[in-house]
């Protein structure tokens, strides 16, 4: 190995959901020292520039990139161990470690916004999908110079076009999405987030208006990452703390990007709900503690998942509905989706080469 051959860690120091590190190398050394263990049957020797192959380091998952011909970029977990691992792995074989993101991000040329992107990003799924319109960008590009080149202007537009209307839901992709768990009092509305979460982070107690602040945790479901908010029971409140949290929960409430109505199967509290329901329509109507031997069959409101969140029944199928209702539509894989406005510029700034 020459003393060519280096590695950069582009991302910023702190913690982070995903690093970046481009080496300078030929694809050949993954190959002779048996680093990297692909899940494709894809030929690392004959990889196209831009095509993305998953696979793993050791125990860690990478997704690896060929930026071109003479490098290539490892996208790894952003704590500094797997980090670590790749970097000594590498100087073991004649890789020399150089200046890292504060010299990357000052270069134009090689231009920081994917790298940055991939810094913010807390979900594997997130990562992929970044990569993905990294990808797909190139392509596209290519795709509307040819058409334009040939006269066809129409068609080229109707591309930049097609891709300028899946902007807010790239945007939505690269944060967490509001989830707010709503109810009246002792439905199980903790208990269900800590279902969720497979952990005790919220408080739960048998007495009424216990949750008087806000509560958050985030989650991964199905690869989204899910801020859930356990808010206070909704009700007429007795003093005026418990009123503050029913007033914050109020307010959560619209700023949500879903909400989940909680109704204890045991006794449950139909007016409330309906009043919840009636007010956000598109809400998504929980019923709890299935489990419960006084769990009611008189239903008065359509039920759209039945759970019991002491025993896990139903968890499953309400992450489903949950992610099919937070993203409903999803573009085809080929599809290049712009993450920020510099983004869009440049998208547009295709139409005029």
């Amino acid at each position: 190995m020459t003393t060519l051959a280096t590695i950069s860690v582009l991302t910023p120091p702190g913690t982070g959901g995903v690093a970046t590190l481009r080496v300078c190398a030929p694809m050949s050394l993954l190959v002779d020292a048996e680093l990297f263990q692909s899940r494709t049957e894809l030929n690392l020797l004959t990889l196209e520039v831009g095509r993305i192959i998953y696979g793993r380091w050791g125990q860690e998952d990478i997704v690896l990139c060929r930026v071109d011909e003479a490098h290539f970029e490892l996208h790894c977990h952003g704590g500094p161990a797997p980090q670590k691992r790749i970097i000594d792995d590498l100087k073991a074989h004649g890789v020399s470690q150089t200046s890292g993101w504060d010299a990357y991000a000052t270069n134009q040329e090689a231009g920081p916004s994917w790298e940055q992107l991939l810094a913010a990003v807390s979900t594997e799924s997130q990562a992929i999908f970044v990569l993905q319109q990294r990808d797909n960008r190139t392509q596209l590009e290519t795709t509307v110079k040819n058409l334009l080149a040939s006269g066809h202007h129409d068609d080229a537009k109707a591309l930049v076009e097609e891709s300028l209307s899946w902007f807010d839901y790239g945007q939505r992709r690269l944060r967490q999405q509001r989830v707010v768990l709503a109810g009246p009092p002792n439905v199980g509305k903790s208990s269900l987030i800590n279902g969720l979460l497979g952990f005790e982070r919220a408080v739960v107690h048998e007495q009424a208006g216990t949750t008087r602040d806000i509560v958050t945790s985030t989650v991964s479901m199905n690869g989204y990452p899910i801020e859930l908010s356990d808010t206070a029971g909704i009700r007429v409140a007795d003093d005026e703390i418990e009123a503050e949290g029913v007033s914050r929960t109020r307010q959560r409430l619209t700023q949500a990007d879903a909400i989940l109505i909680v109704i204890d199967a045991a006794n449950p509290d139909w007016e409330t709900s309906r009043q919840i329901k009636t007010q956000y329509p598109q809400a998504i109507i929980i019923l709890n503690k299935i489990d419960d031997a006084h769990s009611t069959t008189d239903l008065q409101l359509p039920i759209d998942v039945r759970v019991s969140a002491k025993t896990g029944t139903g968890l499953a199928e309400l992450q489903s509905r949950l992610t099919e209702t937070l993203f409903p539509v999803h573009p085809d894989i080929t599809q290049y989706i712009p993450l920020t406005p510099t983004h869009v510029s440049q998208l547009k700034s295709f139409l005029q080469h």
